[in-house]
């Protein structure tokens, strides 16, 4: 998967006419509402979804419109609390992919989006995984994350580790495998993750048969093996100011724990993270974001980023 290039007119264009019609850029999830279409994973977002050799893999592949891919996934909490991430990034989508080539902060980036609920509340859609792409085949999987819906208890847990063993184990990925360069990942929630795995719940979501639960420290190791792993925490989100789930948060992910002020800067934080790991100099990036006609970056969230970056050689592979 990636081939193509991205249009970035075409997504504007699809904005602008949902804005001056009413219409919901959460597609799959207007229609679920609407009972058009049965409350269910919508099958672009599958995680049981199987490619053309028949495996349940989602590849960042070399191709000849991108001969040095890299990957990046965004994965979503999808529960009531972060109800307005999900299309607050429809709206950025554009920015995304403009900025990370626009300023070669990553030459060929394929992105792949997918969304998490509550496996425990929620059985419509506790996983949802998409493809990595390149071209605007994304703004189709994005718009059919299942967002709105509900889901989620009064545990402030959600099932983040059901994504990160499906990310850590289901995915193949070229700059790793040919240049030893890792992915990067992005997640956004406002909760912390369930303590472990449930083999009950791979099988249910994801098909694997796996012979004892998974404590989530060590799918998290794993995880690092593939993605430079972000966890990317709203302040504007339910539990934006608690300090305890924050602090499990960064036992998990470390320095690359964002406190994000305010989720118009959503685009912009994940594209400076990106930059200053990938060695740019944080008054670059800022400079370069600031140039752009769209909102820029605040400094401070550059200067955040810059003190939390480790932009030392991947020597561990």
């Amino acid at each position: 998967m990636g081939s193509g290039h991205y249009d970035s007119s075409v997504t504007y264009c699809a904005i602008t006419r949902a804005d001056t019609t009413g219409a919901s850029l959460m597609r799959h999830a207007a229609d679920v509402t609407s009972g058009r279409v049965e409350a269910a994973v919508h099958p672009s977002l599958d995680p049981k979804r199987l490619n053309r050799e028949g495996l349940n893999i989602r590849e960042s592949r070399d191709n000849a419109d991108h001969p040095t891919s890299r990957p990046v996934v965004v994965i979503f909490d999808t529960t009531s609390s972060m109800r307005h991430v999900p299309e607050a990034c429809v709206r950025q989508l554009p920015d995304l992919m403009d900025k990370l080539k626009q300023h070669a902060f990553l030459p060929d980036p394929q992105i792949l989006f997918g969304a998490i609920n509550d496996a425990t509340t929620y059985p419509v859609a506790a996983l949802e995984i998409g493809q990595f792409e390149s071209g605007n085949q994304m703004d189709g999987v994005i718009t059919n994350i299942l967002s709105s819906q509900g889901g989620g208890g009064g545990s402030s847990q959600e099932s983040y580790e059901l994504a990160a063993y499906y990310l850590a184990r289901h995915t193949e990925l070229d700059s790793l495998e040919k240049r030893k360069e890792k992915g990067y990942l992005f997640i956004i929630g406002d909760e912390k993750p369930y303590s472990f795995v449930s083999k009950e719940e791979v099988k249910q979501w994801i098909g694997d048969t796996i012979q004892a639960n998974i404590p989530t420290a060590d799918i998290f190791d794993e995880l690092k093996e593939k993605f430079i792993v972000f966890w990317i925490f709203p302040r504007q989100a339910q539990n934006g100011n608690s300090t305890a789930i924050h602090n499990h948060i960064k036992e998990l992910v470390g320095q690359n724990f964002i406190l994000l002020p305010d989720t118009k800067n959503l685009c912009d934080t994940i594209v400076t993270a990106i930059a200053i790991h990938e060695g740019w100099e944080a008054d670059a990036v800022a400079k370069a974001l600031a140039a752009d006609t769209k909102a820029a970056t605040h400094a401070a969230e550059v200067d955040a980023l810059a003190a939390a970056a480790d932009t030392r050689p991947l020597d561990d592979l």
